[in-house]
């Protein structure tokens, strides 16, 4: 029990605070992650294969929406948070957020009317249906986007938990109460359903806001730093406009360019998959606030540690999943989705293996826009991105699901390798414990 005790740290220390995120996030995801695959199985299974993927296609419309209306914003507001409740500047995290509030606010009107726009001027007969389903989801935009804000804030003050549970448990576990109560038998109410769910979970991240920051904030004049945070900002939204297109834009093109049963293909193997991205994204997730207070307070030693060991971990608790997937995996997808959807096993093994080695290289990209060299990251992004664009433009409309599932997997190999050399460059810091 000594040795357990020595091991975590003493109340207040690093080692402490960070094994409590980490632990605390790991129950979190380890629930996200069974709701999440609870509610896509009995939505592919109510739905079937043909609205399944429809259904995908208009959620990975929806969450585009919403990165668009905070684009970079998170980012931004856990290392700035966390820089100024280090320095006890309340009256910069008051302006910081009120900024944020009203950034999303003015892009969102836009947005409402570009898509209401687009689909009155472009939508073909044989899209209609996509587009009044895009149009029944909309106010999913603001109510995601405002979870994202909140959770960050949350998650610049260490709060980890405290961001984790309104998006990862509360909006889920309220789609699968819908789900189980309601018995679903359309699209249409699958959307209404996800609607309703992630309002409930930002009914309760705005009130615990409210009850944990907002009262440190009453009273406090807020300032402003536009300047400052314009210049963080832009990198930021560069990084986070790049990565969805090494990311997300993979489901949209699919969407368009693929057919419904390769979209519902595809998402239901990259969904096994996250049991193997998990642990990285686990400790990328607790650990980004206490990489920018180490390199804030220059103790760069620590923070080599740190991140070796995260990285370590993180690579130790995906070899499991991810080799069980990679022997028996057909079998689980028939056992959760169906027989109709065993045809994603190719795709799912793919995807594994790309994840695998991004574990194996340990974090990396965190570690670079934690610090001060966002600008390496968002040129690795950048040309990650252009690849990507190009390699899904030959490869979804020839092989489909698979083609997708190349470019997702392997994609994130190649730019987790770049990232690790960005890093040791800059900051002397090598990232896994086997390199």
């Amino acid at each position: 029990m000594r040795r357990l005790t020595d091991f975590a740290g003493v109340p207040g220390s690093l080692r402490r605070d960070l094994l409590s995120a980490i632990s605390g996030t790991l129950g979190i995801r380890v629930v996200n992650m069974a709701l999440a695959v609870a509610t896509s199985i009995i939505v592919a299974r109510s739905l079937g294969v043909e609205a399944y993927g429809s259904y995908a296609f208009v959620m990975s419309i929806i969450g585009t929406l919403a990165l668009v209306c905070y684009i970079g914003l998170p980012e931004l507001m856990v290392r700035e948070i966390a820089k100024f409740d280090q320095n006890q500047q309340w009256g910069l995290i008051g302006g910081l957020l009120r900024s944020c509030y009203l950034f999303l606010g003015v892009v969102f009107i836009p947005v409402v009317i570009l898509i209401a726009g687009l689909g009155l001027v472009f939508a073909t007969e044989a899209e209609l249906d996509i587009w009044r389903l895009l149009l029944i989801a909309l106010p999913l935009v603001p109510v995601l986007a405002l979870i994202t804000i909140q959770g960050a804030a949350f998650r610049g003050f260490r709060m980890i938990v405290s961001a984790a549970i309104p998006a990862m448990i509360v909006h889920p576990a309220m789609f699968l109460f819908a789900l189980l109560f309601f018995a679903v038998a359309t699209v249409e109410e699958a959307l209404l359903m996800q609607l309703a769910a992630a309002t409930c979970g930002l009914a309760v991240s705005l009130f615990w806001f409210r009850i944990r920051i907002q009262k440190q904030l009453h009273g406090v004049s807020r300032e402003y730093d536009y300047g400052a945070w314009k210049s963080a900002l832009l990198p930021f939204i560069g990084i986070a406009g790049v990565s969805f297109f090494n990311v997300e834009f993979i489901n949209l093109l699919l969407g368009f360019l693929g057919s419904h049963e390769d979209m519902a293909v595809f998402r239901t193997a990259a969904n096994i998959a996250l049991v193997v991205a998990l642990p990285l994204t686990l400790v990328e997730t607790a650990i980004s606030p206490y990489i920018t207070r180490l390199y804030q307070a220059n103790e760069l030693a620590k923070l080599q540690k740190m991140v070796q060991l995260a990285s370590f971990g993180a690579l130790l608790a995906s070899l499991v999943p991810g080799l069980l997937l990679l022997m028996f995996g057909d079998d689980v997808i028939r056992l959760l989705y169906g027989n109709e959807f065993v045809i994603a096993y190719e795709t799912l093994v793919v995807i594994v293996v790309g994840y695998l080695i991004v574990n194996l290289v340990g974090l990396s990209m965190r570690l670079l826009y934690a610090t001060d060299y966002q600008d390496d990251a968002l040129s690795i992004s950048a040309w990650g991105a252009v690849v990507t664009v190009i390699i899904c433009i030959f490869l979804i409309p020839v092989f489909g699901a698979f083609g997708a599932g190349v470019v997702l997997g392997f994609g994130k190999a190649l730019r987790a390798g770049l990232f690790v050399m960005a890093a040791r460059r800059r900051l002397g810091i090598k990232t896994s414990l086997l390199w």
